[in-house]
């Protein structure tokens, strides 16, 4: 039998609805999120999906899906992790907030106003010329840049992918992935490139703008990141299955430290859509090139755990933090998290796992959704490369050509595997 086939019929769904769901009236939800989860039930029954899904309200389980896969990787698939992708901003932003309010002296409102002015200040206060993160002298753009910034992604400064596919080949940049980066040589590639716009201006994803964030802490606390997420927030939160590998690509990691981290699959979006293969590893993304912003390898469980503490009981940051940190900015960005009409979701995409976070406070709903095969980023870069030259001309703007890119790319080459079908559902039933 194709190899493909067997993964397929490897990745048949099991799922678990939490008991009470049909049956107890107790369960008070909107239209909206019922109608989210008989299109869950819909898409699951299309097995098009590969990871696990779990709906809950408070501390009540309404919805838990599994695939076979993830069901068979342990015992009842307790243990399954996933790379969490961008959703690791969450906690960076959190960990920032942490580090500043707990090295602020004098009373709980004192420190939080400290807090405040701190993350208005430029990035230079806390990595001056001489910090050995700039490799020469600091970018003349750190005397610009906040750390409110950096948290909303509306610095400016541009991730190294985004670069001109002339310009990334004179950088290395094509390669960089498969291999282990440090975050001096992620600031490097991008310490002399002018920024996209003025700082707090606009919103542009930068994974660069959260590895400075994590050096930020370093500097601030004196502890490693790594060290400082496992002590301020992982541990105290219970949160086990939760880590920060320092490097690894997912095939080296699942046969050392992370035996339960899932398989990453892929399959081709621009062909037959559906079939899943194994990818080799010089596709394959070493977890040291995202450090703030991607470096984190979680379960579903966890997330869940993280999000009630966080938006429920609020016990992580005090309430005048924790609104700021969640207060929208540009393109509805808070500090690794959008917050649109008080939904507050985001979405993490890391080699070929694929996630989704979501909390509706007025109804205590949370969405957590965690994939392992997604579609060939290598050929979606080289498609959006032909059209960059081609719009190039009539949208010189960089950020509304890549804007307008997507569009077409989703449109004329949809996703029909994965997380993407039932994370874009979910966002057109909650958020749009």
């Amino acid at each position: 039998m194709n190899r493909s086939v067997i993964f397929i019929l490897c990745c048949t769904f099991i799922f678990r609805v939490g008991e009470n769901y049909a049956c107890n009236s107790s369960n008070v939800f909107s239209d909206k999120v019922a109608r989210c989860i008989d299109l869950v039930y819909k898409l699951e029954s299309k097995n098009c999906f590969d990871g696990e899904l779990l709906i809950a309200q408070g501390d009540q389980i309404l919805v838990h899906m599994r695939s076979k896969d993830v069901e068979n990787c342990s015992e009842n698939g307790e243990n399954a992790q996933f790379m969490i992708g961008s959703l690791a901003t969450q906690f960076t932003a959190v960990a920032l907030f942490t580090a500043l309010y707990t090295t602020c002296a004098g009373s709980e409102k004192e420190r939080v106003l400290r807090v405040i002015e701190r993350l208005q200040q430029p990035l230079i206060v806390f990595l001056p010329e001489n910090d050995l993160i700039w490799s020469d002298n600091a970018s003349e753009w750190s005397y610009a840049v906040t750390l409110y910034h950096l948290l909303t992604h509306t610095s400016g400064i541009m991730n190294p992918l985004c670069l001109p596919l002339e310009e990334k080949k004179r950088r290395g940049v094509l390669e960089y992935c498969n291999r282990p980066q440090s975050a001096a040589e992620n600031i490097k590639n991008m310490a002399g490139t002018p920024l996209l716009f003025y700082p707090g201006s606009d919103y542009f994803y930068s994974h660069v703008g959260y590895a400075l964030v994590a050096k930020v802490i370093e500097r601030i606390t004196g502890t490693a990141f790594a060290e400082y997420l496992q002590e301020t927030i992982f541990s105290p939160l219970d949160l086990n299955s939760t880590s920060h590998p320092q490097h690894g690509l997912s095939a080296y990691l699942r046969k050392t430290s992370h035996p339960y981290l899932m398989q990453e699959f892929i399959y081709d979006r621009f062909s037959d859509g559906i079939m899943l293969q194994e990818p080799s590893l010089e596709i394959l993304f070493d977890i040291a090139n995202a450090i703030g912003s991607g470096e984190i390898i979680s379960s579903v469980k966890d997330l869940w755990r993280w999000q009630k503490e966080l938006h429920s009981k609020k016990s992580i940051l005090p309430s005048e933090l924790y609104n700021l940190f969640i207060r929208p900015e540009k393109n509805e960005s808070g500090c690794g998290i959008f917050n649109k009409n008080g939904t507050l979701f985001y979405t993490g995409k890391i080699g070929f796992y694929t996630s989704l976070t979501l909390y509706k406070p007025d109804e205590d709903i949370s969405f957590i959704v965690m994939c392992h095969s997604d579609y060939n980023e290598e050929q979606f870069f080289e498609i959006c490369d032909n059209l960059d030259s081609d719009l190039m001309k009539t949208l010189p703007d960089p950020v509304e050509r890549l804007k307008e890119i997507q569009k077409i790319v989703n449109y004329v080459y949809p996703c029909r595997r994965g997380a993407e079908p039932i994370i874009d559902s979910i966002y057109q039933e909650l958020i749009c």
